[in-house]
Formats: structure tokens, sequence, C-alpha cells
């Protein structure tokens, strides 16, 4: 069931997106051009960076659009074409826009 006072609209790379909280506490992601249909769903926290969408779940992060689950301890946002991320067992590396991970020696 949806609190229809707690939406919320965001534009990310020239598309409008609405964040639905459910009554829950979890949040919905929905495509205004599609809108009967989740693009995420029950999680924690929805939040634009920059033209990307972070999202997290059970304390890891991903990125709208990249991830269909999110596997990152930390994510930052992008720095050009690249972000930095840190895996739950600490590894680190960069994020590429096309979501491909590179490990640090």
């Amino acid at each position: 069931m949806l609190l229809e006072n707690r939406k919320k609209e965001i534009t990310a790379n020239h598309y409008a997106y609405v964040i639905t909280e459910l009554t829950n506490g979890t949040l919905n992601l929905f495509d205004l051009r599609k809108p009967n249909t989740n693009l995420l769903e029950h999680v924690d926290e929805i939040t634009q960076v920059g033209n990307c969408i972070r999202f997290k779940k059970d304390n890891l992060y991903g990125y709208y659009g990249m991830h269909t689950k999110v596997h990152f301890k930390k994510l930052d946002q992008f720095q050009g074409f690249y972000a930095r991320f840190e895996l739950p067992n600490g590894k680190r590396g960069w994020l590429d826009r096309n979501g491909k991970e590179y490990l640090n020696l």
C-alpha cells in the first residue's frame, strides 16, 4: 500500500522517475512513461547522484540501470567515467559507466 503524500519526482539521464514510500518504509522506483512498472522494489534508499540513481538495500549499494542486485559496501559518485567502490570483503576499485568493475592491485 502506498502513502499518497510520500512521493518524490526525480530526473536522471533525461527521464522522469517517481519514488514512492510504502507503508513498511521501503521505497519503489517508477518510470513516469510506464506508470505500472516497478523499476526498483522494496529498497531502503534511492538517491539521485549526478545523472545516476543510486539505491541501497540491506546496507549495500548499486546504480539503477547497471545493477539488478546491490553488492557494494561503498559506492561513490562518478567522477568523469569512473566511480570508486568498496566491496563487503574490503576490496576496492573503480566502476565505469558501463558497469564494468576494476579492482585495485
